[in-house]
């Protein structure tokens, strides 16, 4: 009998369970969410294929994956790979696809083996921006949120008055907590990502993700 191959929801769960810092945890689940997509589609598990997917959908950097402290990571890439079987190689003789026929009329061999091969990446690649689009997404709190305004007076105020007055708001813990976390060093860090001087957040090639005085108007928020 061959070896038994344990299934990544396990392995998934004693990597949580041996975990201390809740982002850590946070960053398996992504992964490991990404991975399943990865076993539905093409079934590549090498580190630089995962390290780029994952990275462009908000995970770790792609070569800190080869770092040491990323050695619960790469088991768990290790894990969809065993779980997933080899993947079998690709050949040029390899039957066409419907939308590959036309190249059937091209006489040359040698030209039409590179274009056979133009299409097979033009293909990865975009089953690749597929998956991306797939694991990118928005979560929008839908919570009911506090009145914008409160006016604690019997007798209306002038105008004049009126428009000097700031919006009174009360915060939610959970909205308190996710506007310190967006603006934390720690989640900075794990993005990969940077504050700048005017309150900018600039990301690991120095290009603007958020205007000067986003973190700033946070704190302000948050005071």
């Amino acid at each position: 009998m061959g070896k038994t191959v344990p299934h990544p929801d396990d392995v998934l769960g004693a990597l949580i369970e041996g975990c201390t810092r809740e982002q850590k945890r946070v960053n398996l689940t992504r992964l490991h969410d990404l991975c399943a997509a990865q076993h539905a589609g093409t079934k590549v598990f090498s580190l630089p294929v995962i390290g780029k997917l994952w990275e462009a959908t908000g995970g770790i950097k792609a070569r800190a994956l080869y770092n040491a402290p990323s050695e619960d990571y790469r088991t768990l890439i290790k894990a969809w790979e065993q779980f997933s079987g080899p993947v079998k190689p690709r050949t040029e003789e390899a039957k066409l696809k419907a939308s590959h026929k036309f190249i059937e009329r091209i006489d040359d061999p040698a030209i039409r083996a590179l274009v056979h091969r133009a299409l097979i990446d033009r293909d990865r690649l975009r089953a690749e921006v597929n998956l991306l689009k797939s694991l990118t997404h928005l979560n929008l709190d839908q919570s009911p949120s506090a009145p914008d305004i409160v006016v604690a007076s019997s007798s209306p105020l002038p105008q004049h008055d009126l428009s000097s007055q700031g919006p009174t708001f009360a915060l939610t813990p959970s909205e308190r907590e996710a506007l310190e976390r967006a603006i934390s060093t720690e989640f900075l860090d794990d993005q990969g990502w940077t504050e700048g001087r005017s309150g900018e957040v600039l990301n690991e090639k120095g290009r603007r993700l958020f205007e000067p005085g986003f973190t700033r108007a946070i704190r302000k928020v948050l005071e």
